[in-house]
């Protein structure tokens, strides 16, 4: 009854195609976005090293660290913060300087942008700020509660960070995720690479559910490690975003799900209404992308106001310093 329920809903849940088709620096059609059959040799070399690495012990072993760094910083004492952070463990930056960081990463996996994950982020931003009376609509909430949808836009790809926090190939940081731990479906892009995962033929890993019960629910899930399930342990300690925004942030990327409707039988109820948050943010992480550069600074004042919003700066500081995981270097 509840695999019932749960594919009913979510077969009626739609992607907003059009949500950026009116962006004036839209430079494709859309659907020209995530053609890996035709992406540089440079993606396709991603893809198979990401497909072959990612196992459940490397994904849970990279999780684990970032847990357990999280708590030695919850309700830490500025000592032990710069402890901390003498010591490596951890980095600490404001949200604005971290969205200016990553003016030093260009994606590998994208098939779509070449220019710095600081503009893509903005453009995301952007996007979704023009069009926030038409997303309240459409969600049935006043636009003046769906501020934080726009700044989930600025901070969703924050977690891609840890790949210059440390020393780790970009597989063990972006591209698509997808669950570990269980038979990787056909619908994951590229599906042939996964064949040479030690995984795929592992008897724990290799069925329909592997080791999880059928709708065990996506919290119980060990996904492929990246940046979203980074960002998201990070921004759910350190901020008050609102369950959907800190949901868009923790699966934007696992496409299998929210654009391929597979692994539906991992889900349970109260996933499907933080997946219809899910889906209606992934155009605008999409389609946004241009090549026509935004200036960051230009925009500031009106995103550290939303910044401070929900991530409200300490006494005496004009933005709250951000922890964030500095994890083991990855060969």
């Amino acid at each position: 009854m509840v695999n019932t329920i749960i594919r009913s809903a979510l077969m009626g849940i739609t992607l907003f195609m059009t949500a950026c088709s009116t962006s004036s620096g839209l430079k494709k059609n859309q659907t020209e976005y995530r053609d890996y059959s035709n992406a540089a040799p440079r993606v396709k070399q991603f893809y198979q090293d990401q497909h072959r690495s990612q196992t459940y012990e490397f994904a849970k072993s990279q999780l684990d660290q970032v847990i357990h760094t999280l708590s030695l910083v919850n309700n830490a004492e500025e000592a032990e913060l710069r402890r901390l952070e003498q010591k490596g463990l951890i980095r600490r930056l404001s949200i604005w300087d971290s969205v200016k960081e990553l003016d030093k990463l260009i994606d590998e996996s994208d098939p779509d942008f070449s220019l710095p994950n600081s503009l893509h982020a903005l453009q995301t931003a952007e996007a979704i700020r023009r069009d926030i009376p038409t997303i309240a609509k459409k969600m049935g909430v006043d636009p003046s509660d769906l501020d934080w949808f726009i700044l989930v836009g600025l901070l969703h790809d924050l977690g891609k960070l840890d790949a210059l926090f440390r020393r780790v190939p970009q597989w063990a940081v972006v591209g698509d995720s997808f669950p570990v731990g269980l038979k990787f479906s056909e619908k994951n892009i590229l599906y042939e690479s996964f064949k040479d995962n030690p995984d795929y033929k592992d008897a724990r890993f290799n069925t329909e559910f592997g080791i999880y019960p059928p709708h065990i629910g996506l919290d119980k899930v060990i996904m492929s490690y990246g940046h979203d399930e980074y960002a998201y342990r990070v921004f759910a300690q350190h901020g008050v975003l609102p369950e959907q925004g800190l949901s868009m942030i923790r699966f934007h990327s696992f496409y299998p799900l929210h654009r391929e409707n597979a692994y539906l039988d991992l889900l349970e109820p109260k996933d499907i209404a933080q997946l219809a948050w899910v889906r209606e943010f992934s155009p605008y992480d999409l389609y946004s992308k241009h090549e026509e550069a935004i200036v960051l600074d230009d925009l500031k004042p009106v995103y550290i106001q939303l910044i401070n919003k929900y991530f409200p700066p300490a006494p005496g500081e004009s933005e709250l310093k951000i922890a964030w995981p500095v994890l083991k270097p990855v060969g």
